[in-house]
């Protein structure tokens, strides 16, 4: 299935460091065992449940990844006053940041819907469980945690802040307020 998943996400690829790369890889096979998904399934899943869209979780999940890499490569460039930015953790925060949705959903007779689990856990709470359980660094398991709401009342490390604002762009962007 690792095969089928960098097919499915090529950006994992950005990942140069083999060790962190395959255990961003195995935390999303986790997530899809776990929540008991194909990976046909897996293709399917939207990345959000709060508005209509058509996006998925994986393509949500790659388009945050090429918009923090970027980011990331900004600040690396320009920022003055010694900010630099794991770019490596950058990548992999932002292929892990939505990875808990693969708990939270679950696909119901009329759709998607909240799992057994995501009635009492919110993506951000089961990602750091399956970041930790693979044993990912706490700077990206910060990341995962905190690139949500449930982040807004600790303070980010620039890697996370650039991973919210990436998240949130696209999110913000979908919800066509000015149609």
């Amino acid at each position: 299935m690792v095969e089928k998943l960098l097919e499915a996400i090529p950006e994992f690829k950005l990942i140069e460091e083999i060790d962190l790369r395959e255990m961003c890889l195995e935390c999303w096979l986790r997530g899809i065992d776990l929540g008991e998904w194909t990976f046909e399934e897996t293709l399917k899943i939207p990345f959000t449940l709060l508005i209509e869209t058509e996006v998925t979780l994986i393509e949500h999940t790659r388009g945050v990844t090429l918009m923090a890499d970027a980011m990331a490569g900004v600040i690396n460039r320009l920022a003055q006053d010694g900010l630099k930015v794991n770019h490596q953790y950058v990548i992999a925060g932002a292929l892990l940041h939505d990875v808990g949705k693969l708990l939270e959903y679950s696909k119901g007779d009329k759709g998607y819907k909240k799992s057994r689990i995501g009635r009492y856990l919110r993506h951000p709470v089961s990602g750091v469980w399956l970041a930790m359980d693979v044993g990912l660094p706490v700077k990206i398991v910060h990341m995962i945690g905190s690139h949500s709401y449930e982040g807004d009342r600790t303070p980010r490390t620039p890697e996370a802040i650039i991973i919210h604002q990436a998240d949130f762009t696209w999110f913000n962007a979908l919800k066509k307020e000015f149609e």
